[in-house]
This record gives structure tokens, C-alpha cells and sequence, in this order.
């Protein structure tokens, strides 16, 4: 079992976007249940976000809810929030000290008497703000008791070894899938196991491209996305079907072993790599926990690795603006 901050979390983390989305926010009945069946199968690391919803519901509100329903779960769970991103449609970063600090306190007021923030990040860097100020300012708050610990997101080699010179880390948000393997090529995977950082890896069935069930282009807020617009989901599709054939000769989902990957990345870079993926389906977060004792050799590493050799994912994970945000 990996070790996050001295505690032990499952090989599988759970992501929380998909409860609280601005554009189809699911019942909170049907949310407690689908957290409650990732805490049951081991998914005890959550990755929520102030931003994930709006001001009214997002996954603090929603974890406030939670808590009060079920309080034995609070201390099951390891949380790392995102926060200091003014919320949609601007998605700009506020990461000055005032930034930092009034992002946390929205934050544990939101979240209630029961729950708190084990891992605070900003979610982008902010290019406004020296990155020292940032990163005094999460150290202030963690001396005071407000987060236990500081992560960051979506930052390059570069920015993890400075961070790390400065202030404590305890972990580092990331894309990371079959379709995003830049992390294995741009130092930052070697770069966080160098220093002991567990890298959580987001979006790791790639925002559900790598799913038998999305067959047409969404036609939700993913339909933006370059890798989802019509000639590139053709093709990208043709990958995922590649990936599928080997999944069904072991036995396991194409999720499964997707996410399979991921842990086997990371195990092999010499760190750890905790996937948090998210549903609010209790049958698909049971399949989802299932990888955690999906083993891959290194012949299925390198099955998967001849096909994705085979075939060049098209498109970029974000549209223009957002790829300007991330490893920075």
C-alpha cells in the first residue's frame, strides 16, 4: 500500500469532479453511494476542488454533506483539495499570499467541522506571482494547522526541484494515461520519485476516451476538447479498441488495465503513481478499485507499448488556453 504523509492509502485513488460538475451535477444520494463504495473498496485518497461546481456545490460542500451523514467516514479519508483558480468560466490562477490563504479559509468553511484538508495545491501555477510567494503562503497555512501538507499541480521538473528547495512537498498532481504519457519523457516522473513525491495521476482513463462505452463524440463540455472533436475521436478510438483486445485476452476492463498501467509506470520509474479516477456510478468505481490487484508483467507492458508505438494519439488533452496552464 503506498504512503501518503505517513498514511497508508489504496493503489486507487477517487477523483470527486464528476459529482459536482457546473454542467451535470449528480443526486447526492447517488454521490454518497459511489463514495461510500470507494471508501468500502479501498479508494481512500480523495482529489477534490474548490472549483469543481460552483460557490453553492462543489466538493467541499459536498464532503461537508457527507460528513454529516456518515462522520466515521472523516477520518478514513486522506483529501488533497485544489483551490486558488477563480472558478468558471475565468479558471485564472490566485495564487498571490492573499490568493493562497483566502482560497483555504473559503475552503475549510465550506468543508465544516468535521473534514479537513490533508493536502492543499494550487491548481496552475500563477505566472502573475513569484513562485516563492506561493509557496510561503501554503507554508503559512500548513503551520497553522490549516492543511497538513503541500502539493502542487500540473508544474514541470523544473518547478517540482525548486518547490522542493523551499518548502515541503508531499505529493504532485499530474496527467497521467495511456493518451498523455509526456510525464514518462519530460523528467517529471523521475523528478518526484528522485524526491520521494507520490505523483497523483489524473484523468487517467482520459476524461472516458479510454472507455468500450464512449462510442460517438460526447456531446457534453468534453466536445471542446481537441482529442474528442470528430476526425481525431475516430482515430483515437481506433487506439482504444487496440488496448481493449489486450484487456479482453487477460481477463480485465480496459479501465482496469489502463489504470494497471499507471501504477505499473510508476512502480517501474522507481516511485509511485496513484491513479484517481472518478464516477458516480457504484458499480464503475468497484471496476475502477478492481486494477489495484491487476498485476502487469513486462509482457503486457510491452504489448501495450507496441500499440501505442503503433498509433500516434491526435489532439492535445486541452484546447489553446488551457494547454498555456499546465507544466509550468
Amino acid at each position: 500500500m503506498p504512503l501518503i504523509m505517513g498514511r497508508e492509502v489504496g493503489p486507487i485513488g477517487y477523483g470527486l469532479l464528476g459529482l459536482t460538475n457546473h454542467f451535470a451535477p449528480i443526486p447526492r444520494e447517488q454521490a454518497f453511494a459511489a463514495m461510500r463504495a470507494a471508501l468500502d473498496a479501498g479508494c481512500n485518497l480523495w482529489d477534490g476542488g474548490e472549483f469543481y461546481g460552483t460557490p453553492e456545490n462543489n466538493s467541499l460542500t459536498l464532503l461537508r454533506d457527507y460528513y454529516e451523514k456518515y462522520p466515521e467516514d472523516a477520518e478514513k479519508v486522506v483529501l488533497n483539495i485544489k483551490g486558488a483558480l477563480e472558478p468558471y468560466p475565468s479558471m485564472k490562477p490566485t495564487c498571490s499570499r492573499a490568493g493562497i490563504r483566502a482560497s483555504v479559509e473559503r475552503c475549510l468553511a465550506q468543508l465544516g467541522p468535521r473534514g479537513k484538508i490533508d493536502m492543499f495545491e494550487p491548481a496552475r501555477k500563477d505566472p502573475t506571482v513569484p513562485f516563492s510567494e506561493t509557496l510561503l503562503a501554503l507554508k503559512e497555512l500548513q503551520d497553522e494547522g490549516k492543511i497538513g501538507g503541500i502539493a502542487l499541480s500540473e508544474v514541470n521538473a523544473d518547478s517540482i526541484r525548486e518547490a522542493s528547495a523551499l518548502v515541503p512537498l508531499v505529493a504532485i498532481e499530474i496527467e497521467l494515461s495511456l493518451f498523455t504519457r509526456t510525464p514518462l519523457s519530460n523528467s517529471i516522473l523521475s523528478t518526484a520519485a528522485s524526491l520521494s513525491l507520490p505523483i497523483l495521476a489524473y484523468s487517467p482513463l482520459s476524461r472516458g476516451l479510454l472507455s468500450t462505452s464512449l462510442t460517438a463524440p460526447p456531446t457534453d463540455m468534453r466536445r471542446i476538447l481537441p482529442r474528442f472533436q470528430s476526425d481525431n475521436f475516430a482515430h483515437n478510438r481506433r487506439i482504444v479498441e487496440a488496448v481493449d483486445s489486450i484487456a479482453k485476452r487477460k481477463g480485465v476492463t480496459l479501465a482496469q488495465l489502463s489504470l494497471a498501467w499507471c501504477v505499473e509506470t510508476g512502480r517501474r520509474g522507481g516511485g509511485v503513481v496513484v491513479p484517481i479516477p472518478g464516477s458516480g456510478r457504484v458499480e464503475r468505481v468497484r471496476e475502477n478499485a478492481g486494477a489495484g490487484v491487476v498485476g502487469l508483467s513486462g509482457e503486457g507492458m510491452r504489448e501495450i507499448e507496441e500499440v501505442l508505438g503503433e498509433w500516434e494519439v491526435k489532439g492535445e488533452r486541452y484546447h489553446e488556453r488551457g494547454m498555456e496552464m499546465v507544466d509550468m
